[in-house]
């Protein structure tokens, strides 16, 4: 499991869409794009609510469950020895967004 918090910018009040932040992760020893799976990836905005899971798809579930939508990428494009990850934040201010990952090895 990876877990970690970053600052997602806010977004301008005048835009059309919310504001995306990506950033990347190492993977934990002995992982790697070619040997493991991202079996859940999770996160949360707001302290008083737990950590949101699922494909974040609709941004009406972020809102109520305290995360937002997003992805994750093993072996990202910019880099194929790090996990690759993307949210949006729909708040005209910066949000910290913490996350989980959790991975599984294969053989």
């Amino acid at each position: 499991m990876i877990t970690g918090e970053i600052a997602l910018a806010g977004t301008d009040a005048n835009a059309e869409s919310s504001t995306q932040t990506i950033w990347y992760e190492d993977f934990p020893e002995g992982f790697n794009k070619d040997n493991c799976v991202c079996i859940a990836f999770g996160g949360r905005l707001f302290d008083d609510r737990g950590l949101g899971y699922g494909t974040g798809k609709e941004e009406s579930v972020g809102l109520i469950s305290g995360d937002i939508p997003r992805s994750i990428t093993i072996g990202s494009k910019v880099d194929t020895n790090k996990i690759g990850l993307m949210a949006y934040n729909i708040a005209n201010t910066a949000k910290n967004y913490e996350y989980k990952i959790v991975l599984m090895k294969i053989n």
